[in-house]
């Protein structure tokens, strides 16, 4: 079929009511390895550096080179995902991989079963604690300017240089989770030298109301801090999970069970089972993730619902410029469509690399 044809019957899928793919173009296996970094001050993480790698929005684990169809016939494909990244564990992963860790174990699956071992909120949760507490000492330190006291505005900005030292020293896979707890009693001291002060400006004669507003200001700001950060991060400890390889998928896709975040379906949703031809589990549990390693991106693959596809064929509608684009693994295809026949494809291939270059010694005997 020639380009123009293609794009014709794309157009026309489309305008019945269909939705059209484009694959992304083939880059390197582990095109995004080593380019997630977390920022220590608000704790995100981003991949940078990317290059000409395309975005994406569908994982497909079969084999074939577009993706055309209805929204009814898009949601009964199983082998059509929706990526989600794990962005803390992609981080750990990088980290790892940069600093040329030596792991314990001889499988190249190694360091993606001892990132998944680790415990982290794999959740995007604002009000984790994750961010430093410089993210509200900086307007602290400004209210404290209008206070007129040098001793406090020094010892603010005094302890807004260690909590940036310790923020930085603890941006590290051990680390970060004990951040706050190590700036916990330089923070305190801050917030008790805050209230001291104040008291003691208010006992002079010559205190203005702007004084005033500046120390109220500034002690608003450190208790936010505690009451967000502390806090925020002690219920969000909830969601603290790590992973349990089951079963091992072609491409680096593997079944894991998730140990902890019984709460992760607050934000994630009700479970859509996966496949028992993709995964070989006679019943989804609830605890169950697909994860893939996706150019060196650490993602759960979640099931393509009805409700996602008519979102993208709205999303496409409104904007009829954008491109929807998906990743080929090209894991299955028709001559291995399930796991068992998949299994049985690699051992047979192994066995017959093994024999040598197509029973040679054997034809030889045939023929004489």
């Amino acid at each position: 079929m020639s380009m123009s044809a293609k794009t014709h019957s794309s157009e026309q899928t489309q305008k019945s009511g269909g939705i059209h793919l484009e694959r992304c173009t083939r880059s390197e296996v582990n095109g995004l390895m080593g380019k997630g970094f977390r920022n220590y001050v608000t704790g995100k993480v981003a991949i940078k550096h990317t290059g000409s790698f395309q975005d994406f929005c569908v994982v497909d684990i079969w084999t074939r080179d577009s993706i055309t169809g209805t929204v009814e016939q898009m949601a009964e494909d199983p082998y059509l995902f929706r990526p989600i990244p794990l962005n803390v564990r992609t981080w750990i992963y990088h980290h790892f991989f940069r600093s040329g860790a030596l792991l314990p174990g001889l499988s190249e699956d190694t360091m993606i079963r001892w990132v998944l071992s680790m415990y982290c909120i794999d959740a995007e949760i604002r009000t984790a604690g994750t961010w430093a507490p410089i993210m509200l000492y900086i307007p602290m330190i400004l209210f404290l300017s209008l206070a007129a006291d040098v001793t406090v505005t020094v010892l603010a900005i005094l302890s807004l240089v260690i909590n940036i030292f310790i923020q930085s020293v603890t941006n590290t896979p051990e680390l970060y989770r004990y951040a706050r707890i190590a700036t916990f009693p330089f923070r305190i001291a801050t917030l008790a030298v805050i209230i001291i002060r104040m008291g003691a400006k208010g006992e002079e004669e010559n205190t203005s109301p702007v004084n005033s507003l500046g120390f109220v200001g500034a002690l608003i700001m450190c208790l936010l801090e505690i009451l967000i950060g502390d806090l925020g991060a002690l219920v969000a400890a909830r969601y603290l999970c790590n992973y349990e390889i089951l079963r091992v998928i072609p491409n680096r896709i593997y079944v894991c069970r998730r140990h902890g975040a019984a709460h992760s379906q607050e934000i994630f949703g009700d479970v859509v089972p996966v496949s028992e031809r993709i995964t070989g589990m006679g019943a989804w549990q609830s605890d169950f993730a697909l994860i893939a390693d996706v150019k060196g991106v650490v993602m759960e693959l979640q099931p393509m619902t009805k409700d996602d596809w008519k979102a993208m064929f709205l999303e496409k509608q409104m904007n009829e410029e954008h491109i929807h684009r998906y990743l080929g693994l090209d894991v299955y295809s028709p001559g291995a469509a399930t796991t068992d026949a998949l299994q049985w494809a690699e051992t047979h291939k192994k066995d017959k690399a093994k024999k040598g270059p197509i029973g040679f010694e054997e034809t030889l005997v045939e023929d004489y």
